[in-house]
């Protein structure tokens, strides 16, 4: 999903090499952990493989999007997200955790569905497809 650059601060990027310094370049979701750039292999729900220790596999060679028996193999890349329902404006460090594209999306996924509901109504409306009101006692 595109980002509005605008309702960052200015030094958005130095704040998020220092979020990804503090959280040791790795995904800071419990139990996750996995560092930025690592390529991994992705189990058919979503959640990434893992050795019988509980640690990530990780892969040195990949051919992107490559198929193994359903699962499918990623580059992992951090973002950084907003724990709070602040303005991104703000930039306070303390509202920020480094992780992983699946877990911001875990994160934020009430905010991804009201956005989707809104996009639906608007494109409903757009089309001429309002909610339709009809008079009951005819």
């Amino acid at each position: 999903m595109p980002w509005d650059r605008s309702k960052y601060p200015a030094d958005w990027e130095a704040i998020r090499e220092r979020i990804l310094a503090r959280a040791g370049n790795k995904c800071e979701w419990p139990g996750c952990g996995v560092r930025n750039e690592t390529v991994i292999c992705r189990m058919r729900d979503g959640e990434p493989a893992r050795y019988k220790d509980g640690s990530i596999k990780t892969y040195e060679w990949w051919e992107h999007g490559a198929k193994v028996e359903g699962h499918r193999f990623v580059q992992v890349i951090l973002t950084t997200a907003h724990t709070c329902s602040c303005d991104p404006i703000c930039g306070d460090e303390s509202h920020l955790l480094s992780l992983c594209q699946m877990h911001h999306l875990r994160l934020d996924v009430q905010l991804h569905r009201r956005s989707a509901a809104r996009t639906r109504r608007r494109r409903d409306a757009d089309r001429g497809q309002g909610f339709l009101i009809t008079d009951i006692d005819s």
